[in-house]
């Protein structure tokens, strides 16, 4: 009964996905044929091939993220694909909500869930400020706003590591401290937090066991990806490639609308494009397999 219900809570789901697709492609149909339109097809094809490789290695490394729980990826698959599209056009970050939710409602461990969301962001996080020192190094010019990216996001990767070291030493002696010293009521709600903690830290562990070379490089992998998609499309349609630095703002603050214009404006609609169509193919696919599951339980 609760599987059955399970499947057609799913099933409900995805048509929902699928719906909304057809209505986002109807109500920008003339937004969706100049963005096509603005570069050569054979430009074209190019740059929505690296960008949807972009994507397959960040399935890939959600597979590697999930290699305890095999029976997991093809859903994780499946919920990147559908929560990729809204997160291509939906502002300040929403897209990320949504990619938080549908871990935690696949996965029972939250733990698992939340570790998986976060070696993402750290990963991500890690290969922008790699490729933006790479431009310091190489002596390319560098406008004052990708600077401040720069700087942002090497805080946050050098603060996420520090956090990291630092909570995993701090939490095993403040839980000796507790248990041996502490019996009141905050001091079980602070080792009850404490455990907590320590028990995402595990999973983050778990998660990158043996993998986490893996995970960089398809980190790498993935960004260079986009990134090369991105300049492809530029030059394209445009001489200079002042525009990147207008993507990677548009990246950091979660495509707000007056961050987007010209260029990069018309990329992002090819972008949704191509992520519509990739939850189109990964909903049917997911439907498909139910069914027969359903049709052979």
């Amino acid at each position: 009964m609760q599987q059955s219900l399970a499947f057609n809570i799913i099933k409900i789901v995805l048509v929902m996905v699928l719906l909304t697709v057809f209505g986002w492609v109807i109500m920008r149909y003339s937004h969706i044929a100049h963005a096509v339109s603005a570069a050569p097809t054979i430009s074209l094809v190019g740059v929505i091939s690296l960008y949807g490789l972009s994507h397959v290695f960040r399935m890939v490394r959600l597979a590697l993220l999930t290699l305890d729980q095999r029976k997991q990826i093809l859903p994780l698959v499946t919920m990147h694909a559908v929560t990729a599209f809204p997160s291509s056009f939906f502002p300040f970050k929403i897209g990320e909500v949504l990619r938080l939710i549908g871990l935690f409602a696949l996965f029972d461990n939250k733990h698992k869930a939340l570790a998986i969301w976060l070696v993402e962001r750290f990963g991500d996080i890690s290969v922008i400020s790699l490729f933006i020192l790479l431009l310091y190094l190489f002596d390319v010019a560098i406008p004052q706003a990708l600077g401040y990216v720069f700087i942002l996001f090497i805080s946050v990767s050098v603060l996420s590591l520090l956090a990291f070291y630092a909570t995993a030493k701090m939490l095993l002696f403040l839980n000796r401290y507790l248990v041996l010293s502490s019996s009141t009521a905050r001091g079980l709600r602070i080792l009850r937090a404490s455990h907590q903690l320590r028990h995402l830290e595990a999973t983050i562990i778990a998660s990158l066991e043996g993998r986490f070379f893996a995970m960089l490089l398809t980190s790498v992998a993935i960004w260079a990806c986009e990134i090369l998609a991105v300049v492809a499309f530029i030059r394209s349609v445009s001489t200079s490639l002042n525009e990147i630095t207008t993507y990677f703002i548009s990246i950091l603050s979660g495509n707000v609308p007056p961050v987007l214009s010209g260029v990069i404006e018309t990329f992002t609609i090819n972008k949704s494009v191509t992520l519509a169509a990739m939850a189109v193919v990964f909903s049917l696919i997911t439907l498909v397999v139910l069914q027969l599951r359903r049709a052979n339980s």
